[in-house]
């Protein structure tokens, strides 16, 4: 289904009746074959988004730019490096403005799992396994990069 409207025309909702009808024809396809789109969007996810793919591609990219450096990525690095302390401000204040519900949250998680060990069947599964600790260890480990782990952890309050 080929998209009838620019980019730049996004906030223009004066639709063309051949791209509404478009839309319809997409979502009713969809309808129909709900179990074959279950499965591929399924797929895909398992195959591009999860947390060690994302990671995967992410040092991939990294260790791709550090090889071949061009023009363009430096000075998008420079760049970022001269804004540093503008994202270290937006993470502090992010943390501030969501103080109690991030309390809240990591009082729940850590009363059920913190330090216990899960079984599923015979083999235990220690939290630096689960899930729950495979998202938080990168952010932990993000912030210790840009030195903004014991100020948020100040900010926080733990």
């Amino acid at each position: 289904m080929p998209c009838l409207q620019d980019e730049n025309e996004i906030l223009n909702f004066d639709y063309k009746e051949e791209e509404i009808l478009n839309y319809v024809y997409a979502i009713l396809e969809i309808l129909e074959n709900k179990e074959i789109y279950r499965t591929n969007c399924r797929e895909r996810v398992l195959n591009n988004f999860t947390i060690n793919k994302m990671i995967e591609k992410m040092d991939k990219e990294l260790t791709q730019i550090a090889k071949n450096p061009n023009k363009e990525k430096i000075e998008n690095g420079e760049k970022l490096q001269k804004n540093i302390d503008i994202l270290k401000e937006l993470i502090s204040t992010y943390f501030v403005s969501s103080k109690q519900e991030y309390e809240w949250l990591t009082e729940e998680f850590n009363n059920k799992n913190v330090h216990i060990k899960h079984f599923k069947g015979k083999k235990p599964l220690f939290y630096e396994h689960t899930l729950e600790y495979k998202i938080k260890h990168p952010i932990v480990l993000a912030l210790r990069k840009i030195g903004m782990y014991e100020r948020t952890k100040r900010i926080l309050g733990i």
